[in-house]
């Protein structure tokens, strides 16, 4: 569905309606609006600062107002506490983030390039929480189980993830049909290989601007899709509040390899 601009103005007035009511039944309000549209809000001393693209989306695409309100609730509702490791360990995943973006003192992580770390998140609903040093040791585990555990938890998502592929011009574009909200943490799975290869072949190529939003192309439609996503992946990155990276990568034996960016 291609919007004019009168029904995307339409949309964001539903969603921002929506969401300002919601917050300020909670005692809540925005402070201030910038130039790229992101909302700024203040609650127990901590500076919030929300944007709404996505829950515009979804509610262009599905009529639905899921996203907003889950956004709301992060807002408006006390964080629950990550339970214990029995209850956990099933949510474990690992997760790429821009090396800038976190304390490596406090969370637990690996090194992953010059660019990203992989950190280790427990996510089952709504809810991502970042698993720090303090919850392993809480959890009284070491991080190798981490480790196998997310590696174990993200293969098993993949198995159950359809590729949707579309044809452009005789060239593939995958992605991943899934209501899985973390995405690009798909790419990590030690079973891509066995996903991807009969449809683009190995190694493939990829971006991942932000978690819900990646896409897979072969070796052969590498000139194809990176001459013509670059306006895409930028608007994707620059619209988010938490932004991964512009980067091309391979995957392929070897791992991830940055090929360029943009």
């Amino acid at each position: 569905m291609h919007l004019n601009k009168t029904n995307l103005e339409l949309l964001e007035h539903i969603i921002f309606k929506r969401f300002k009511t919601e917050i300020e039944k909670a005692g809540l309000s925005i402070n201030r609006i910038d130039e790229e549209g992101f909302l700024f809000i203040e609650k127990d001393d901590l500076d919030y600062k929300i944007h709404l693209e996505n829950s515009i989306r979804d509610f262009e695409s599905n009529k639905s107002f899921h996203t907003v309100d889950t956004v709301i609730k992060i807002l408006t509702e006390p964080e629950p506490e990550i339970p214990n490791w029995k209850e956990a360990k099933d949510y474990i995943y690992s997760s790429l983030v821009p090396n800038d973006s976190f304390d490596k003192s406090d969370i637990l992580n690996q090194e992953f390039d010059n660019d990203l770390s992989k950190i280790f998140v427990y996510y089952q609903s709504d809810l991502i929480h970042w698993i720090t040093n303090y919850q392993l040791e809480n959890w009284g585990i070491d991080t190798s189980l981490i480790f196998e555990q997310a590696d174990s938890n993200i293969n098993r998502i993949l198995n159950k993830t359809e590729l949707e592929i579309q044809n452009l011009e005789g060239h593939k574009l995958c992605f991943f049909d899934t209501d899985f909200f973390m995405k690009s943490e798909l790419l990590l799975a030690t079973d891509l290989k066995a996903k991807t290869k009969k449809e683009i072949g190995w190694p493939i190529y990829c971006v991942f601007p932000v978690r819900d939003f990646i896409y897979m192309f072969g070796k052969k439609d590498f000139e194809y899709f990176t001459n013509r996503i670059g306006s895409i992946v930028i608007e994707e990155y620059e619209n988010t509040q938490y932004p991964i990276t512009t980067g091309i990568y391979e995957i392929g034996d070897k791992g991830f390899e940055l090929k360029g960016k943009y």
